[in-house]
């Protein structure tokens, strides 16, 4: 059964590939790559990006064997998800407003620290520790989505005068190499 998956991420894997070259390939954007200042923001920018969107996805799959080995039962784990999930929802309506307010550099470190600390009440066999934890996950994904691009945006609009349009290239590369890194 193992097998199976690993043969259909590599195909779907290999398509992806194909398709981004492809696609890639007579759209050369001499604008970006004329301006090593905006390249090197763009690095700078994937170097923490990535590994926050990598802390948020990795947890992921651990959680339910995680909860179930503490002796939660299968009904008090969705439990936990839906806090979780929920505090997203609703957390997110305001998460732009929270930003735009604060500042984007504040938003994203309260999203580092928010999320440490989801982290750390994983270590806790308390259910409603473990229930604040995922809420605090929640309002934290929240702002990995909307800090951290909030962020992207004002410097490619603001600090290095660029278009939008390159703004709108650069999604499917981030999304590809997101993708691509699971």
């Amino acid at each position: 059964m193992l097998v199976i998956a690993y043969i259909t991420f590599g195909i779907l894997s290999s398509l992806c590939a194909l398709f981004h070259f492809k696609c890639k390939t007579g759209q050369r954007d001499e604008l970006m790559i004329a301006n090593p200042n905006f390249v090197s923001f763009q690095n700078s920018y994937f170097k923490v990006y990535f590994p926050a969107l990598m802390a948020e996805w990795l947890q992921g799959p651990y959680l339910y064997k995680l909860y179930s080995h503490y002796g939660f039962i299968d009904t008090q784990i969705a439990i936990i998800y839906v806090c979780g999930f929920a505090s997203s929802v609703i957390f997110g309506t305001s998460s732009a407003y929270f930003t735009s307010v604060f500042g984007r550099k504040k938003a994203c470190v309260v999203f580092t620290l928010l999320y440490s600390l989801c982290c750390v009440t994983k270590l806790s066999r308390n259910y409603g520790i473990l229930i604040f934890g995922r809420v605090l996950g929640g309002i934290s994904t929240s702002l990995l989505f909307t800090a951290f691009d909030a962020w992207y945006l004002y410097e490619h609009t603001q600090t290095h005068n660029s278009q939008m349009s390159g703004y709108q290239r650069r999604l499917p590369k981030q999304h590809f190499i997101t993708v691509s890194s699971l």
